[in-house]
């Protein structure tokens, strides 16, 4: 087993670690639970699949940070992502400098990566996050942010790789959408905060784009179309919430 002999070398090199291995698939949320509560530590950082960390000092570095920094939750950073056909591109989100960030940053640029992340382990709301059915790192983030604000750094700490048939691929980019919409409405309707209003509105507005674009209108259910209206209507911030959504509409 290629995982056992990585262990065992690592193991001559006296570096402590725990590993634990499922005889069954928990699944994404339980097992994600699962690890967080395993964890011992003040801090967790995540890596996953055959994402990797690129510097050597990533872990010290951002354990140093938030040490310093109390009132920080959550750090993170630019990253590599590498495409199926090898082409590989620097994600920074547009930031060319680093910031402190809140919620209401997040409603407009989702910079907070998972193979880039380290979190205080002390500002996760385990009662909250074990409520939701479909518990993602969205979910996660969400409750640490809401205990204080988060990091970002220009640092390129991680790879994370694109698989042509994984969750994330571009092929089944609208089973992303659909699952996303999941996530963000029960994010809704067990909050109704700003956030998870305005990011409600701005994946239904995602659907519908994807839909007129793929003239797949079977999508555009009544439901969805009277549900974005009546959350828009909540502020009146359409403009705003379009613009998220279609920037490059709005580019002078």
């Amino acid at each position: 087993m290629i995982v056992q002999r990585f262990l065992n070398e690592y193991k001559k090199n006296n570096i402590e670690f725990k590993y634990f291995r499922h005889d069954l698939n928990k699944g994404v949320s339980s097992n994600l639970i699962w690890s967080l509560k395993k964890s011992l530590g003040k801090y967790i950082a995540f890596c996953e699949g055959d994402d990797y960390w690129l510097n050597d000092d990533k872990i010290q570095s951002q354990f140093n940070f938030l040490e310093s920094n109390p009132s920080i939750k959550l750090h993170c950073s630019s990253f590599k992502l590498v495409k199926p056909n090898g082409y590989e591109e620097i994600i920074n989100h547009g930031l060319n400098h680093q910031i402190k960030f809140n919620l209401n940053f997040l409603k407009k640029k989702w910079i907070t990566k998972f193979v880039t992340v380290m979190i205080k382990k002390s500002s996760i709301d385990f009662k909250e996050i074990e409520g939701y059915n479909n518990l993602r790192d969205i979910q996660l983030f969400y409750t640490v942010l809401k205990n204080g604000d988060g990091f970002y750094s220009t640092d390129i700490n991680a790879s994370y790789n694109l698989h042509g048939n994984g969750l994330h691929s571009s092929n089944i980019g609208l089973k992303n959408l659909l699952i996303a919409r999941e996530i963000y409405q029960e994010l809704y309707s067990k909050n109704k905060d700003e956030f998870s209003r305005f990011s409600l509105v701005r994946i239904n507005l995602n659907i519908i784009s994807y839909s007129l674009y793929n003239f797949n209108f079977s999508l555009l259910s009544p439901n969805l179309l009277k549900q974005s209206l009546i959350l828009i209507s909540l502020k009146k911030d359409f403009s705003s919430i379009v613009k998220s959504v279609y920037p490059k509409f709005f580019k002078k």
